[in-house]
């Protein structure tokens, strides 16, 4: 038996697995650890599974067209062939190509053509075009077969008949799918519809990827007509929901949107119906008050009207001056009988206040009692003075006036009246002087009994024990019963504790 050398063995098996046409052309799928890209570009990384491991290494060559390079603990399908290193006898799988497997495959696209495209602007709110209130032609892109379109038909027909539905029935998935939508989209677009919606039913990651689709949005991004994208449940988010004016979380909730119920525009035309009545009356009202104001402008510079104006004044100035005074005593008399109405229910109410505080003050001394009884006689006599008084006065101010009245002539008419009025008011002025000086000394007088009531019920507050004032703790004990008087009744209470301050 023949020795090789480690180089002649290493060398052998090289060359072996060449002839070995399976291992040259193979694909593996495997997670990716120890990922390095050297700076040169080649790729160095190990891809594994539960049981195994094996090198990799990928050449700048074949990297010069890949956009997403594999990440730490991806999921890749390299394809490529095997061959040994005849320097460290290690197996290496030479990587041609290889692609994302499973779910990271698809996050991976999602976020880079996420980032991409709001880079460029196309998710900004400026662009963003507002949904129509009440739409009279909506346009959808689906299935004509799914879900989607039997949802958003059964909730149009329940909120609002008379809006038209104009489908594209299209794929939602798989091969050819995104051009059919970017057809439909267009299509309907030129069609100058109120709204567009695109739709399609719940499904895998996998089945909604078309939605994910870069020519879909940047169709929707030049679409003039508004959209909303309404793809799979509310948990799913896809790159045309981000582009659309207006995002649904269900095909459903896009018709909810868009479709207004009938009975809720009725609503709304009455509303508006109303308010439009309000405003065409305020206006009317304005209007016609603008024309009273100019109507009554022109009257009152007409020379016609002026004339009659002064013939009715003349006709009617004996009669005013004959009943002048007469109506003035009376005015003044009722301006008296008011002031003394005042007067009265200001002193009832003072004197039902303080008899309803007056129940309250148990404590207070009989001499005060006294005291106040007397003030309220006072009171109540310097009140008949008053009311003597003002009488007598009117009762002057009537004969005087009756008096003056008499001698009145028709020779000096004017200046005898001239001079009755200055008496009048003279006269006027003096009894409402004294009726407000007496007003006056009587509110002074009750503020200072009031005063004087207040002080003496004050200085009985306090917290008492058998009859007598507490001043200190040292007075009371635990256990013991003591009174607490207040303005409006007395508190029963129980010494539970003692906390003496020191000073």
């Amino acid at each position: 038996m023949s020795v090789l050398k480690v180089s002649e063995l290493t060398n052998y098996i090289s060359k072996y697995l060449k002839l070995d046409y399976f291992i040259n052309d193979l694909s593996v799928e495997g997670e990716v650890s120890n990922y390095n890209k050297h700076s040169s570009g080649n790729l160095f990384f190990s891809l594994k599974d539960d049981n195994s491991k094996i090198d990799c290494f990928m050449s700048v060559v074949d990297t010069s067209d890949i956009e997403l390079f594999p990440e730490e603990g991806d999921r890749l399908i390299i394809t490529g062939a095997v061959t040994l290193s005849e320097k460290t006898s290690k197996i290496i799988f030479v990587v041609k190509s290889f692609e994302l497997s499973g779910e990271g495959s698809l996050l991976r696209k999602f976020t880079l053509l996420k980032e991409k495209l709001d880079k460029e602007g196309l998710f900004d709110s400026i662009h963003k075009k507002q949904i129509p209130k009440f739409p009279n032609r909506i346009g959808v892109v689906t299935s004509p077969t799914g879900a989607a379109i039997t949802d958003i038909l059964n909730v149009m027909k329940r909120r609002n008949k008379n809006i038209d539905i104009i489908i594209y029935p299209s794929l939602v998935q798989g091969e050819g799918a995104a051009e059919t939508i970017i057809e439909g989209l267009q299509t309907l677009d030129k069609m100058k519809l109120d709204c567009i919606i695109l739709a399609r039913g719940g499904g895998s990651k996998e089945d909604l990827f078309v939605f994910n689709d870069e020519n879909i949005a940047r169709t929707i991004f030049k679409l003039s007509t508004p959209i909303i994208s309404a793809v799979g449940h509310e948990i799913d988010f896809s790159i045309s929901d981000y582009v659309a004016d207006l995002r649904a979380p269900t095909p459903s909730a896009a018709a909810e949107l868009v479709s207004c119920k009938l009975s809720d525009m009725i609503e709304n035309i009455f509303d508006l119906k109303k308010r439009m009545d309000v405003s065409i009356s305020n206006k009317l009202m304005i209007r016609d008050t603008k024309l009273q104001r100019l109507r009554y402008g022109l009257n009152s510079h007409s020379p016609v009207l002026l004339i009659n104006e002064n013939k009715h004044k003349l006709s009617l100035y004996r009669d005013r001056i004959t009943w002048s005074t007469k109506e003035r005593i009376t005015s003044n008399r009722l301006e008296v009988v008011k002031l003394k109405n005042f007067k009265d229910r200001l002193i009832a109410e003072n004197i039902n206040r303080h008899k309803i505080n007056l129940k309250n003050y148990r404590f207070i001394s009989a001499s005060l009692q006294n005291n106040l009884y007397y003030k309220k006689t006072r009171l109540i006599y310097n009140k008949n003075r008053l009311d003597k008084h003002i009488l007598l006065e009117i009762s002057k101010a009537y004969q005087k006036n009756k008096a003056l009245y008499n001698e009145i002539s028709l020779r000096d008419l004017y200046f005898k009246i001239k001079h009755l009025r200055i008496d009048i008011n003279s006269i006027e002025s003096k009894i409402k002087s004294n009726i407000d000086s007496k007003l006056q000394n009587n509110l002074l007088k009750l503020n200072i009994l009031k005063s004087k009531l207040d002080m003496e019920h004050r200085k009985n507050f306090g917290i008492y024990k058998d009859g007598k004032l507490i001043k200190s703790v040292n007075d009371v004990e635990v256990g013991s019963t003591i009174k607490s008087l207040l303005e409006d009744g007395i508190l029963n209470l129980e010494v539970t504790s003692i906390e003496k301050v020191r000073k």
